[in-house]
């Protein structure tokens, strides 16, 4: 015996509907348990009517099994091919009742002569009559990718992209068919440059630019922001986009349905805000590192693919001796220089080099110890300052260049204290040009530690001077050790083209 509880039994009134029993008003009748009926007992279904067991029987008629005993016996001494012998046992059965019965309901072919066709295909390769089917042949052409960003600086995002773009120059496999803008950026010249020069059309909206766009090379100005993406996805197979909310809006906008792609570049609340706003208008997912995993929806984790970063080693080319490099910068032979190469904001931790040059006490075994800051922000002016009233002379301060090779060459140590990174492009350009490097364990330094053993020599987050002298020291006295390690890793798992490998393989599965 089973217990169930009954339902509300409605009665229609002038108001809507209600309950019988327990005098539930409702606009419209809905299967809800009704707290006055009790709970009934249901026993054994009743026995079948007259009319149900003929129907049966003349089910039961249509399986002769005299029929299918007679059809394995001929199978047996006159071999039939697969689908035909299936068919014989299926009329048999009277299978073909049901087919004929579906066909008329629906007005559709039920499929059996394909079937059948397949069956005896299938047959004759598992018998060794036929050759077996041959291996589905690789696809071939060019996959399309347009890049959607929110800006058009240099940092580590946006120089991710023009990395991905320079690894599939060779056009082999992956092609970028545009990049489009949403909104405005600083210091966007240099990016439009550089894209030109690889042949991809830079897109952006009027609206956003006006005639600023007129002096910038580069870049394709558009009417709208939606205008600019519609031309970027102009025969694109996939869409790839970081940053930027609202992304279910924005596709329905421009009708788009191919595979779009969401990448998290970062680790905090920030990127999850972002993924949780993208999730919707996204079909799948990426991240630079685990952390950046990490910080995806929890829903969308599962779904996510990490791609590490990678560089290209020519980017940190020598084109200026250290000797000259370290005279330009005021400093003598014997000087250990410390730096800091990237945008002077709060979230990088900048002045750790500060702490670390007073933990010291301004000397390393009676060498002079000269902090360097390599880089620009919208921070810049507020550092600037502060350096200046913690150091004093003893700091330097360099503008931004492009020439990173020669910089980071003439450094003794490159210092990153973020307390929170996606995969720092700063400290793997320290990497590849065998730089020592002290760092906090964000990002990617984990794991790729995890998997190949010391890269940097580790300060905790948010470390104070002691321990910032402690770790510099360290690498100091290293003398280079841990550095190589890094940089032969570097070059091979996290080149620009091992990047570009990872990623077009990637692409491929999923276009």
């Amino acid at each position: 015996m089973i217990d169930t509880q009954s339902v509300c039994e409605y009665t229609e009134t002038a108001d809507g509907f209600t309950c019988r029993h327990c005098k539930r008003s409702m606009k419209r009748p809905a299967k809800r348990v009704c707290p006055r009926m009790p709970y009934r007992q249901i026993g054994v279904p009743p026995a079948p009517t007259g009319a149900e067991i003929a129907e049966k029987q003349a089910w039961a008629k249509e399986f002769n099994a005299d029929e299918v005993t007679k059809a394995f016996a001929e199978q047996s001494r006159n071999p039939l091919p697969l689908g035909d012998m299936v068919e014989t046992v299926a009329k048999a059965v009277g299978a073909d009742r049901v087919a004929a019965w579906y066909s008329n309901w629906t007005g559709k072919d039920c499929g059996c002569n394909g079937r059948k066709q397949w069956l005896n295909a299938a047959g004759a390769w598992l018998s060794g009559a036929t050759k077996p089917p041959q291996a589905k042949p690789q696809r071939t052409g060019t996959i399309k990718v347009a890049f959607l960003s929110p800006t058009l600086g240099l940092g580590g995002a946006e120089r991710w992209i023009l990395s991905l773009c320079s690894a599939w120059q060779d056009r082999s496999r992956v092609t970028v068919s545009g990049i489009a803008l949403t909104t405005g950026a600083q210091s966007w010249e240099p990016f439009c440059l550089d894209a030109e020069r690889m042949g991809v059309p830079v897109l952006a909206s009027t609206e956003l630019h006006g005639d600023q766009a007129n002096a910038k090379r580069g870049l394709v100005r558009m009417r709208s922001a939606d205008d600019a993406l519609r031309q970027a996805l102009d025969g694109a197979d996939v869409l790839i986009h970081w940053g930027i909310p609202h992304m279910r809006d924005i596709i329905q906008r421009v009708r788009w349905n191919g595979p779009s792609v969401s990448v998290s570049h970062g680790s905090g609340d920030w990127t999850l805000n972002m993924t949780m706003q993208a999730a919707n208008g996204s079909t799948h997912f990426a991240a630079v590192s685990k952390p950046s995993m990490m910080a995806q929806p929890k829903a969308v984790r599962e779904r996510t693919k990490i791609l590490w970063n990678g560089v290209d080693p020519s980017r940190v080319e020598v084109t200026l001796p250290r000797d000259a490099m370290r005279h330009a910068w005021g400093l003598d032979p014997n000087d250990i220089a410390i730096g800091y190469v990237g945008r002077l904001s709060d979230e990088k931790r900048p002045m750790a080099i500060a702490h670390a040059w007073m933990g010291l006490g301004g000397k390393i075994d009676g060498r002079r110890v000269v902090p360097l800051w390599i880089g620009d922000g919208w921070q810049a002016a507020k550092y600037h300052a502060t350096i200046k009233a913690t150091v004093g002379d003893a700091g330097r301060i360099i503008p931004a260049t492009n020439d990173i090779g020669s910089v980071l060459n003439a450094l003794d140590v490159y210092c990153l204290a973020s307390p929170g990174e996606g995969f720092s492009v700063g400290l793997l350009e320290a990497w590849v040009a065998g730089t020592t490097t002290v760092a906090t364990p964000v990002g990617s330094v984990p794991e790729l530690e995890e998997q190949f053993g010391q890269m940097t020599h580790r300060v905790p987050i948010n470390a104070t001077p002691e321990q910032m002298a402690e770790a510099v020291t360290a690498a100091v006295k290293d003398r280079g050790a841990v550095a190589k390690r890094a940089q032969a890793v570097a070059l091979e798992h996290l080149s620009l083209t091992a990047m570009g490998e990872r990623w077009a393989d990637w692409l491929w599965e999923i276009v």
